[in-house]
C-alpha cells in the first residue's frame, strides 16, 4: 500500500481514491477476520 503511493504520485485525485479505496477494503476485511474469530 505504501509503493502504491509512489507509483501514483504524478496522478493525485487518482492516488487518493485509490488510498480511500484500500483504506476502506482493510476495514471489511479487518471486520470479516474479527467475525470468522467469533
Amino acid at each position: 500500500m505504501r509503493g502504491g503511493i509512489q507509483i501514483c504520485y504524478p496522478h493525485v485525485i487518482l492516488c487518493k481514491f485509490s488510498y480511500i479505496v484500500s483504506f476502506r477494503m482493510n476495514i471489511v476485511i479487518e471486520l470479516f477476520v474479527r467475525m470468522s474469530f467469533l
